[in-house]
């Protein structure tokens, strides 16, 4: 092979926005399809927990139970492992929820990335110990220990095509990662 094909086959596969395409699958599941764990954990910290609707979601390797209810005003999205174990808790939110310098941080990386774009959908995103994740949801309380990001779905256009997009940020509106989406056979789009 000549050695700049080499070298365009390689800055192909490993440039990061190239190379990243999120296919989801996520179809409803019932109740007794999700790990007893999960149910109990969540269980023990809502209010009302059979207004909880689960979900089973695969996005390459990651395959996860997705439980996805309101409470204290909130839209909540707990991930769990196929376990049980809570991985994560998102919160939906809107711009102006966001301090101005991170959320000015993260539009200017939207535009320097897109020629166009229309958010569908934020969200914090908390990382961290169990019971302080389930504080988030019990409590409407934010521990100091967790790691916060947002997740932004976008509506964008790019090299003149347009695509739905999520980003990951992290708590200052650094970005984290980018990856195209497609949805695949899904009994549910949004939340």
């Amino acid at each position: 092979m000549k050695p700049f094909s080499l070298l365009l086959l390689t800055l192909f596969i490993f440039h990061p926005t190239w190379s990243q395409t999120k296919i989801e699958i996520e179809k409803h599941v019932k109740t007794h399809e999700v790990p007893t764990e999960a149910l109990e954990d969540l269980g023990e910290h809502l209010k009302n927990p059979k207004k909880v609707k689960w979900y089973y979601q695969e996005d390459g390797d990651k395959k996860v139970f997705e439980a996805k209810f309101k409470q204290n005003s909130n839209q909540y999205s707990v991930e769990f492992s196929r376990q049980g174990e809570v991985l994560n808790v998102e919160v939906i939110t809107k711009s102006n929820q966001i301090e101005t310098d991170t959320f000015k941080q993260i539009k200017s990386e939207l535009k320097s990335t897109f020629s166009d774009f229309k958010i569908r959908k934020i969200q914090r995103e908390y990382l961290g110990e169990r019971e302080d994740l389930f504080e988030i949801i019990s409590e409407n309380e934010i521990d100091d220990d967790l790691n916060l990001r947002y997740e932004i779905e976008v509506n964008a256009k790019k090299d003149k095509k347009r695509h739905l997009y999520e980003l990951l940020f992290n708590k200052t509106g650094n970005l984290i990662s980018q990856r195209q989406v497609k949805l695949k056979s899904t009994d549910i789009l949004d939340y």
